[in-house]
């Protein structure tokens, strides 16, 4: 009985070795057959992936992107402006012009300076504000940057895409030399007024600035849209236009029918638009 069961685990072992070599020369020959297609395989791979790769970029296409509320404001409030709506037709995407020029009021002289682009069917604005803060860096800087989403806002509601790019030192650094502007930023100017160099986001000349308008105060948005338009060359001086029928007279930039307006009350005048983006708009 023994002998049998030996005998049984040798053929077994010897059935296992040979299909262990049968399939060692299988897998060899496969090999060998394979190797004279290995550029064509290669071929074949990448043309399977460009076709995946254009199906994908098809797709993209199809599916329509998100779009936040503020990019649906500025593209509803672009066609009613027919100047916009003309321009983002004339001008292409990825135009881009680095607007410079001097300005001055009778009362001074300064340099506007601004970015104007043209991007995924929008226009945009772009400035770079090197804002110098002796003192209360930490606060100040909290007060500007609760600000920007309502100067973005202010822009959007005009059809145009405000992005502004603001640093924050208490030194002159390199930002200092490479930024459009340098704005010295106070928390009070009890014995000034704002200007376009110097900001003041809580006192300016004895008046309160703050977010909202209670006490008699400035609105910190509206005064600092006020200051930011002298950055892009408007001046102080007497201003009437028609904004969708309504006349408006205001020694200000951005006209308003109340000094003290909040910003949702402000307006650029069209002619102002105009002024603004024609070096993008116009351009040959």
């Amino acid at each position: 009985m023994k002998i049998c069961v030996f005998k049984i685990l040798i053929v077994c072992a010897l059935q296992a070795t040979l299909l262990v070599s049968l399939k060692a020369v299988s897998n060899e020959k496969l090999i060998k057959k394979m190797e004279p297609m290995g550029d064509k395989m290669v071929q074949i791979n990448s043309v399977e992936l460009d076709k995946c790769n254009e199906a994908a970029k098809r797709t993209a296409q199809r599916e329509p992107k998100s779009i936040s509320k503020l990019d649906l404001k500025i593209n509803e409030n672009a066609q009613k402006n027919k100047y916009i709506r003309n321009c983002l037709v004339r001008v292409p995407d990825g135009s881009d012009e680095d607007v410079s020029f001097p300005v001055d009021d009778g009362r001074g002289e300064w340099e506007a300076a601004y970015d104007l682009k043209k991007e995924d069917g929008q226009i945009i604005l772009e400035s770079e504000i090197y804002f110098h803060i002796k003192k209360n860096k930490a606060a100040i800087t909290q007060q500007v940057e609760e600000v920007i989403p309502c100067m973005k806002d202010f822009f959007a509601r005009h059809g145009i895409k405000f992005r502004p790019t603001f640093y924050y030192e208490s030194w002159k650094s390199y930002f200092f030399k490479s930024s459009d502007h340098v704005v010295s930023l106070y928390e009070n100017l009890p014995e000034h007024l704002p200007n376009a160099r110097k900001w003041a986001t809580k006192m300016t000349n004895g008046i309160p600035v703050n977010l909202s308008n209670k006490s008699g105060s400035i609105n910190r948005c509206s005064q600092f849209l006020h200051e930011y338009s002298h950055l892009l060359g408007m001046v102080d001086d007497k201003v009437t236009c028609n904004y969708y029928g309504e006349s408006m007279k205001q020694k200000s930039p951005i006209t308003s029918t109340d000094a003290f307006a909040p910003p949702e009350k402000l307006r650029i005048c069209p002619e102002q638009i105009i002024s603004m983006l024609s070096p993008l708009c116009e351009a040959d």
